[in-house]
């Protein structure tokens, strides 16, 4: 029997906010163009941060800032801000330079073509627990650019029990520019694969649930990663000042922060203008003309509602945290200590919390959707650290891997009931 948290009363709706700006969504091919060339000009920085205030100063802004930790914060910026940021006597040191920003993967890193390949090839080996299911199109397959990029998932059970199992869902690359993702939810893959028959706990999950991975969500964005655009983050559906939706922002959960009043210590004029920043096609956080407007989010969506996921884990990178819903609120859900829980039993060494306690108030998230819509737990976990950046040399990923694969074994285990962890 497939089972979801019960939550009696998700967050109370808070009266609407005044209605959200729409971006110009008229695309040309100027200025899908230029916005491309924009994104080629990105400077991954490094902030030092005095105060609260000066943080909701840039966020304001436009800012994407993340790895927010103590006095410092990095954002991938444009060279317009990052002069503004210079100009108003921040501290910044660059990390990544335009002319630095341009080459495919680093070594050891397999494209997509690859992957594909290996999740065929581990269909055909083991016939009887593995299948590739076409999760949906990308928007470039939708408008006949790429026909060749689906969406694709390993859908990993034994035949045993068969009915309605018990599926949980583990992702990666939503966010193209982040690659070490991609490559651990590969690791789960192999690990469950190769262990059943051979560890008794694998084998009995697996004759028991369903596990669905999800390689590489945003397969366009991935690939213009692979082709040179290393800071590329979105997804590429082209508008008139930008390209690409932020895919982790489009969801139908509060998007675009629609209903979500100004957070505590926020002004009102300071909200407003954040609110803008995320209907701004040019900002890496643009969350799209609509909520579930993009054909990769509406993919997901639908499989969030035929498989009824009893956990979800969207894999990040970076900054070592374990985010849980919802994004947009300081008022703890009903299942804070739930959360606690599965945070401690993954990945204590990384920080945890909601989205608003280690980072900035978020919205249209798949965690947020999961759990208001699905009324199950679903994760963002932030992988590597601030020197591992998007691009951890390939080395690396064994000993992230050696820190969080048991972790997301933990969460295979539990994943048949969440709700009932101790």
């Amino acid at each position: 029997m497939r089972r979801a948290l019960s939550v009696a009363t998700l967050i109370a709706v808070v009266a609407a906010c005044a209605p959200t700006p729409q971006p110009n969504l008229a695309p040309s091919d100027a200025s899908t163009a230029a916005a491309a060339s924009r994104v080629t000009e990105g400077t991954l920085v490094r902030i030092r941060i005095k105060n609260n205030d000066q943080k909701l100063a840039m966020l304001a802004d436009g800012l994407d800032l993340f790895a927010i930790k103590g006095d410092k914060a990095d954002a991938v910026v444009t060279a317009k801000q990052l002069t503004k940021l210079k100009a108003d006597g921040y501290s910044v040191e660059v990390l990544t330079a335009p002319s630095r920003s341009r080459g495919g993967l680093p070594a050891g890193y397999r494209n997509f073509s690859q992957i594909v390949t290996l999740m065929r090839t581990w269909q055909t080996q083991y016939p009887d627990l593995v299948k590739i299911l076409d999760v949906g199109d990308t928007w470039e397959k939708t408008t006949g650019k790429s026909p060749n990029n689906d969406i694709l998932a390993l859908s990993i059970t034994s035949p045993k029990n068969p009915g309605n199992k018990p599926a949980m869902l583990f992702m990666g690359g939503v966010h193209a520019r982040e690659l070490a993702p991609v490559e651990l939810t590969l690791r789960l893959a192999q690990k469950l694969i190769e262990g059943y028959g051979k560890d008794p706990a694998i084998t009995q999950q697996l004759d028991t649930r369903e596990v669905v991975i999800i390689p590489v969500v945003n397969v366009d964005g991935r690939m213009q990663v692979e082709g040179g655009q290393q800071m590329w983050r979105k997804n590429t559906h082209p508008f008139t000042g930008g390209t690409g939706v932020d895919l982790n922002r489009n969801f139908d959960s509060h998007w675009a922060y629609q209903g979500v009043p100004a957070p505590a210590g926020w002004s009102d004029s300071r909200w407003e203008s954040f609110k803008q920043q995320v209907m701004d096609p040019e900002s890496d956080a643009f969350s799209g003309p609509g909520a579930g407007s993009e054909p990769e989010t509406q993919a997901l969506s639908k499989l969030f509602a035929q498989k009824r996921f009893t956990l979800s884990v969207d894999l990040h990178g970076y900054g070592e945290m374990m985010i849980w819903p919802v994004g947009h609120s300081l008022v703890p859900t009903p299942h804070e200590g739930l959360f606690k829980k599965l945070w401690q039993k993954t990945a204590p060494r990384y920080r945890g919390g909601t989205s608003m306690q280690l980072l900035y108030p978020t919205s249209g998230t798949t965690k947020d959707y999961a759990y208001e819509k699905l009324k199950s737990p679903g994760f963002t976990i932030e992988v590597g650290t601030d020197a591992d950046g998007f691009r951890p040399d390939f080395s690396r990923l064994d000993k992230i891997w050696a820190e969080l694969g048991p972790g997301l074994g933990y969460l295979v285990s539990i994943g048949d009931n969440p709700n009932a962890v101790q």
